[in-house]
């Protein structure tokens, strides 16, 4: 049930992105395009909102992007289609999945793979105790589904690849802050009120995505108006694992930053935004993928920045964190997921 025959087929990516959801189904997506393109694949999006769009247009300027509601009467100009939405629009495009001329794959985090459909292949993606495995599905119309879980699935743009042993220095003073695209739980502002609790003088850079409005990276600049630090701000950053390699640990939210940080090697603090999210971030702790401080709604500001000190003082732990991580997470996923789909 592979995809030989359509090679010179076009492509079509749907996904989701807005404040509510966030952006992590879209970028996913978009590092994945990324390297079908590279292999000469043409490759169209369906994503609804003019700031999703113009994320895809500055990564794929040779991508056409398309409203959602356009799929319907286009579906036929593509060989492959490849979904990532949030896991409450799943069911919407279950009849996508019940095409029988049209190959069909979904993206889906493994935490919400009950969500699913059942498309030919289905990409679960999320760290598990195992590198690789295969399950095959009977579909309702007598095809089948091919499930694909474990660590060699993890989707990264192809600059983190090639990537040398991150250097972990004994002093930490350069700190990456990066909440999400979109941070409607307002964590930035929280992380950033912790911050300025610390008296020792440190470099703190806040990586914004394209959803964030221009009042609150004012407001951000405020709370450190008067602080010991030195604030920087990037926006709509290109290259991200250039940022990374330059500070010496991270605090984030969670998504596929995580993966990112782990796949370099920087050691991070996760803040988490509910139960669903804290207990995955328990999970990758207990297997050496950052440390997790808990739902940010049970925690204050000066707990937060003793756990920063501690963290940023500890040279062993992060050292530790780092070697795990890099050793735990494969980079080659996005290759490996290419490879099934041309199998």
């Amino acid at each position: 049930m592979g995809l030989k025959s359509f090679e010179k087929g076009k492509i079509a990516f749907l996904t989701e992105a807005n404040l509510d959801i966030g952006y992590g189904h879209l970028y996913r997506s978009v590092a994945l395009a990324q390297k079908f393109f590279s292999n000469k694949f043409d490759v169209d999006f369906f994503c609804d909102g003019f700031v999703p769009a113009k994320i895809i247009r500055e990564n794929l300027p040779e991508s056409n992007v398309f409203e959602l509601p356009r799929f319907k009467a286009l579906i036929n100009k593509y060989s492959l289609v490849i979904l990532d939405v949030f896991k409450n629009s799943w069911l919407n495009y279950q009849w996508i999945a019940q095409t029988t001329d049209i190959k069909t794959a979904s993206v889906i985090d493994y935490a919400f793979k009950d969500y699913s459909i059942p498309t030919d292949y289905i990409f679960q993606i999320g760290f598990q105790p195992y590198r690789f495995n295969e399950e095959v599905k009977p579909k309702e119309n007598g095809e089948i589904s091919k499930v694909y879980s474990g660590n060699d699935f993890f989707i990264f743009r192809e600059e983190f690849e090639g990537k040398k042993a991150f250097e972990i220095k004994k002093n930490a003073k350069k700190i990456l802050v990066s909440m999400g695209g979109s941070d409607p739980y307002g964590l930035t502002e929280f992380v950033s009120n912790s911050l300025i609790n610390i008296k020792t003088p440190l470099i703190v850079t806040f990586i914004f995505g394209a959803a964030i409005k221009e009042k609150r990276i004012t407001n951000i600049n405020s709370i450190f108006s008067n602080s010991c630090h030195d604030l920087r701000v990037c926006q709509n950053v290109k290259i991200m694992s250039k940022i990374m390699e330059n500070h010496d640990c991270a605090i984030i939210n969670g998504g596929n930053t995580r993966f990112e940080m782990a796949v370099v090697g920087i050691p991070f603090i996760s803040i988490s935004f509910n139960n669903q999210q804290n207990n995955i971030a328990n999970y990758l702790q207990n297997y050496g993928i950052g440390e997790n401080l808990g739902i940010y709604k049970n925690l204050n500001s000066k707990v937060v920045a003793k756990s920063i000190e501690r963290f940023i003082y500890n040279y062993a732990e992060r050292k530790k964190m780092s070697e795990q991580m890099r050793k735990s997470i494969c980079i080659n996923g996005t290759q490996n997921i290419l490879n099934i789909l041309l199998a």
